[in-house]
């Protein structure tokens, strides 16, 4: 049930699109991140729930990328979304406010209160694919832990198998492998280096599942914002 259904009525209604233009709002957001048009038409309808929840609820929300992306670029229709949205649907002006990347705890709150007011209202979670939880890992993420984890694995090996070796009264580093503690060692030494080199290949096997947008172009770094309403500027 809509907590405020007078307001998605109004949204529903809304036409991002201009009747007028030769670069309609859904065509330059497929354009821009290499969408496609189902997928742009996806983002923008919810975008527009996100609005609403925005609006209805009066929560601190922090969209996720491709919304935050969406909403950024329907910013630039100035007429479509000032003197249009604003007045004619929500009311009142929608802000948008930095929020600091360190300040982790408010943006996990913020999508959290976000993401249950949205099956409140819609009856169903909102599409992964696009509501995408910041606190989520990235490949990004894997890549640096399997890499420097590896590295430093390795050299660990090495210091492993002397130190050993010195325990046990066993010479090393006659340029031989020929015992069981110089193969150990070599042998772990081989495989963190190869968890180092192979650590795209992991982290890409470690993250496919996760749900994504397909795109034709390179992700771009996000930027978690929020936003606040106003009486005008």
């Amino acid at each position: 049930m809509r907590t405020n259904p007078g307001l998605w009525k109004r949204l529903c209604a809304h036409r991002f699109d201009a009747a007028k233009g030769t670069a309609p709002y859904s065509v330059k957001l497929a354009q821009t991140e290499g969408w496609s048009a189902q997928d742009a038409a996806r983002v923008i309808e919810e975008y527009r729930r996100f609005l609403y929840l925005a609006r209805a609820r009066g929560l601190d929300p922090v969209p996720p990328q491709p919304i935050d992306t969406a909403w950024k670029i329907h910013l630039t229709y100035s007429r479509n979304y000032w003197d249009a949205l604003v007045p004619d649907v929500l009311g009142r002006p929608l802000h948008r406010h930095a929020l600091a990347q360190s300040d982790t705890a408010r943006r996990k709150a913020a999508f959290g209160a976000l993401t249950s007011a949205y099956e409140e209202d819609f009856g169903a979670p909102p599409p992964p694919d696009i509501w995408v939880d910041p606190a989520r890992k990235t490949w990004g993420h894997w890549v640096a832990i399997l890499m420097f984890g590896g590295v430093a694995g390795g050299f660990a090996a090495f210091g492993l198998m002397f130190l050993v070796a010195a325990l046990v009264g066993i010479e090393t580093g006659d340029g031989t492998v020929d015992t069981s503690v110089e193969r150990a060692g070599a042998a772990l030494f081989m495989l963190c280096w190869a968890a180092a080199f192979f650590s795209p290949l992991w982290a890409w096997l470690l993250t496919r599942g996760h749900p994504r947008l397909k795109s034709s172009k390179r992700a771009r770094p996000t930027t978690e914002i929020g936003i606040s309403f106003g009486d005008g500027d």
